[in-house]
């Protein structure tokens, strides 16, 4: 998901907690045992096109797909839910390019806290993987959290807009409503070939956005909006104001979003701010 976008300022992050060894393989290189696939207008798990295939340790995205034809966008997701974690990854990206955005920037993303019902796209938080745009975070269908901002002028598709974009010296401020709203990452730290994000999350607590070894986002308070129904339409341009409640668990999800990707190394371990899976 997302445009594009790049910054000045951005804080060195914190990425060694623990050996190695401290580290459990959330991917082990042969198969996709604990996750499971989401391709729109199929039963959920089922991928018959293939397009998340393994390939030498790899998780190859859209392996098999002519370059330039039409492709189905989707997700490969976790059969567990994780609360706090650390994970680190690394993704690079492929020649292949397919409509409907066969012209535009390579899109992915890593997506957090996911949440059912099973959609393109499903309620989470996203760090996004998108060209010149890796480490932004997009809160999805309902999810709000508070973070520090500056309002920046950025680069789009659709031209220049003026877009908060994560600041730690910045105003506080709360983003996110029903729909997607987007936070831009501070700096820009991508580059060609394999690239290393990492994500730490703390339950609803926080979470902090890492690409190769630099903290590009941070946000407190990740909150969903709760089940209570509205009593009549909103107004446009109105904010929601149901009952929100503490966002603290979900499944990881990698995505395929028109453009050939490589993902490996995929690995979590605990935090000591409390359980790794979800109770």
């Amino acid at each position: 998901m997302g445009t594009s976008g790049k910054a000045e300022s951005a804080e060195k992050g914190s990425t060694n907690q623990g050996s190695r060894d401290e580290w459990t393989r959330l991917f082990d290189g042969k198969s996709f045992g604990g996750w499971y696939a989401k391709i729109p207008n199929q039963k959920t798990g089922e991928d018959p096109e293939k397009y998340f295939q393994v390939e030498d340790g790899v998780i190859h995205v859209y392996k098999d797909q002519a370059d330039g034809v039409a492709v189905p966008n989707g997700y490969l997701a976790t059969d567990a839910e994780y609360a706090n974690f650390h994970l680190r990854m690394e993704f690079k990206w492929g020649a292949k390019r397919f409509k409907p955005r066969a012209m535009g920037r390579r899109d992915a993303g890593l997506l957090y806290h996911v949440k059912r019902p099973d959609t393109v796209w499903p309620r989470c938080v996203e760090c996004q993987i998108q060209e010149n745009d890796v480490g932004d975070c997009f809160t999805v269908r309902g999810v709000r959290v508070r973070t520090k901002i500056e309002l920046a002028e950025i680069d789009t598709p659709g031209g220049k807009k003026k877009l908060p974009r994560y600041k730690a010296e910045g105003e506080e401020k709360q983003i996110g409503n029903t729909g997607i709203a987007r936070v831009v990452k501070s700096s820009t730290y991508e580059h060609d070939g394999w690239n290393t994000v990492e994500i730490i999350v703390r339950g609803s607590k926080g979470s902090e956005h890492i690409v190769n070894g630099h903290t590009v986002f941070r946000a407190s308070d990740l909150m969903q909006l709760g089940s209570e129904p509205l009593s009549a339409p909103l107004p446009k341009g109105e904010v929601d104001e149901r009952a929100w409640e503490p966002l603290s668990h979900g499944r990881i999800a990698l995505q395929c979003e028109f453009a050939e990707v490589f993902y490996r190394n995929i690995e979590i371990h605990a935090i000591p701010d409390g359980p790794l899976l979800a109770k």
